[in-house]
């Protein structure tokens, strides 16, 4: 069995058969079958242990992410509610924009206090913004392009010739 487990493991040795010097073709016949099927079995265990784990953390990551999903809608539900279509009265158009965008959205504090005005003030802020944003990221786009078309004429100019 010690010799079993050695060959197993990788420790083996075709002469060193224990003084059975006779039978030294039929053992080493046995060692290579043996090595054969125990490393299909070895790799078969392996298999079920990580199909296995797969399965439990599978199961475990739909969960934790369902988990995670819940809690980053419940601490950021006040940014989306809709204000201007649903008429709910969240914070709406003050909350959800990023630092940079958010120093204009001071423009709609005064109107927070009317219902009305302040959605409408909203809806009307929400278009402003959507289109300043798209209107600088067009021409910033076409600029950056404008600057790589000489750069890219000139580098296949050089790969070219």
């Amino acid at each position: 069995m010690r010799k079993l487990f050695d060959i197993t493991i990788g420790v083996y040795s075709y002469t060193d058969l224990n003084g059975i010097i006779e039978r030294e073709y039929i053992i080493t016949l046995f060692i290579i079958f043996y090595i054969f099927n125990a490393n299909i079995l070895i790799l078969n265990v392996l298999i079920a242990i990580l199909s296995s784990a797969y399965e439990a953390m599978l199961e475990s990551g739909s969960f934790k992410f369902k988990v995670k999903l819940f809690e980053y809608c419940e601490s950021y539900i006040t940014a989306f509610y809709e204000v201007d279509r649903k008429g709910g009265d969240g914070l709406g158009e003050l909350v959800i924009h990023p630092p940079i965008i958010s120093c204009l959205c001071f423009f709609l504090v005064p109107f927070t206090f009317f219902n009305y005005k302040g959605k409408k003030m909203a809806l009307y802020f929400s278009y402003v913004i959507f289109w300043i944003e798209n209107f600088f990221l067009i021409i910033i786009f076409m600029i950056f392009d404008l600057t790589l078309i000489p750069l890219a004429y000139f580098i296949t100019f050089y790969n070219i010739s």
